[in-house]
């Protein structure tokens, strides 16, 4: 009887112990959910800002034609300004679009990073709730064939 009890008691600490490493997995698994929903946030703010920088080189775009345009239509009065005008838009316009090209390169990297840590999360945690299946699974059928023992006794 003293054997059973002890059989007993050992089987509740496991199943609790089981019990508390399932809800830490769970845990890990939430909290892994919530970095990925975070990230795709993240990219998802990444692609308006990426859409806003694509706008100002068409707005940048439209500036500089309408600006060349301007410079033509004024050729005849001062051909000396002009030129370094010119010279000057063209520069700074090749600076804008520089900086564009930049952030956008900035952009697709965060991007590639955000990406590459969620699914590094999401397989982390796979593989955790994997192996914690696996320990309770092989620690339920223990207990199963103690329990089986216990009761042919």
């Amino acid at each position: 009887d003293g054997e059973m009890a002890k059989d007993a008691k050992e089987n509740a600490a496991t199943l609790m112990s089981l019990d508390a490493k399932l809800r830490e997995t769970r845990t890990a698994f939430e909290e892994s959910f919530h970095t990925l929903s975070h990230s795709i946030s993240s990219i998802k703010k990444d692609g308006e800002r990426l859409g806003a920088v694509q706008n100002a080189l068409i707005s940048l775009d439209a500036s500089y034609r309408e600006s060349v345009s301007k410079i033509e239509q004024s050729r005849a009065s001062d051909k000396k300004n002009e030129a370094k005008w010119r010279k000057e838009l063209i520069q700074n316009t090749r600076q804008r679009f520089k900086a564009g090209d930049k952030a956008n390169r900035q952009l697709t990297t965060e991007f590639s990073r955000l990406k590459e840590q969620a699914r590094s999360a999401l397989e982390k945690s796979q593989k955790d709730t994997a192996t914690l299946a696996k320990v309770y699974m092989t620690e339920s059928r223990r207990f199963d064939r103690r329990i089986s023992t216990i009761s042919r006794h």
